[in-house]
Order: C-alpha cells, then sequence, then structure tokens
C-alpha cells in the first residue's frame, strides 16, 4: 500500500502548470452549469475562495489573475 500526496495549484484548473483561458473558462463553465468539475483535484483548484462551491467570484479571480490584475488568488 502507498501514501499519495497530491498538491493542489489554485487556479490551475486543468493541473497543466499554467493558469490560463482554459482554466478561467472550466470555471465559468462550471459556475454556469454548462460543465461540471467533477475531478477532486480539479475542483480544489477551481475554489480558489474555498467555500466548497465554484462559482462566478471564484471564475473572476481567476480570469484577474491570468489579466495579471492581481498578483495572488490567496
Amino acid at each position: 500500500m502507498y501514501d499519495e500526496a497530491v498538491m493542489v495549484v489554485r487556479g490551475d484548473i486543468n493541473c497543466d502548470g499554467y493558469l490560463n483561458v482554459t482554466d478561467y473558462m472550466a470555471a465559468l463553465n462550471h459556475a454556469l452549469e454548462l460543465e461540471e468539475i467533477e475531478d477532486e483535484v480539479s475542483f480544489m483548484a477551481a475554489d480558489v475562495e474555498e467555500d466548497e462551491l465554484i462559482n462566478v467570484t471564484d471564475y473572476l479571480k481567476i480570469l484577474d489573475y491570468t489579466l495579471e490584475n492581481i498578483d495572488t488568488l490567496n
């Protein structure tokens, strides 16, 4: 039996190491109930507000970070 550790990068929904249009569109589509983020790690990355919901607030923070309007998602 092996233990597993996972590092979640806030906002990196598709876990490719970059925050970009793919990530904020995934958050938006989930918030608008067009696509569900089912993967637990991706869900945790998308939930930047850490309130167990992915909504427009999470999307806007990811978008602002991607556009360099803010310099952290903390």
